[in-house]
């Protein structure tokens, strides 16, 4: 919720989307969020210690991104009033993305096959 409740200006959207573009949110990640990110990494593999780091790492990354969009952008593909990021948002990303944690990788022989 802290995150859906930041006031977002058309600026803000541009500073992330060049922070991405350019390459730079990675060492932002390390150089401001490692102890937060590394005590969220261990939860969630105390939670899903039957999936291995790496499938969990790919889930997290998904998870992040989806977040990141819903901060950005608003859903406008099949309503046409936008949605303002709410409760509801909330509980939306929520059951989204804890569905996909929960979800497991079935296709990953297949993927192996083809790369």
């Amino acid at each position: 919720m802290p995150l859906l409740s930041l006031d977002r200006s058309p600026e803000f959207a541009k500073l992330m989307g060049r922070i991405h573009a350019e390459g730079l949110m990675p060492e932002i990640a390390v150089r401001h969020f490692r102890p937060i990110v590394s005590r969220f990494f261990s939860a969630i593999c105390r939670a899903l210690p039957e999936m291995s780091r790496e499938e969990l790492a790919w889930k997290a990354h998904c998870a992040i991104g989806a977040l990141a969009h819903m901060l950005l952008a608003q859903p406008r593909i099949l309503i046409e009033t936008p949605c303002r990021l709410s409760l509801n948002a909330a509980r939306q990303l929520i059951a989204f993305a804890g569905s996909g944690f929960r979800a497991v990788a079935e296709q990953q022989k297949e993927l192996e096959v083809i790369s």
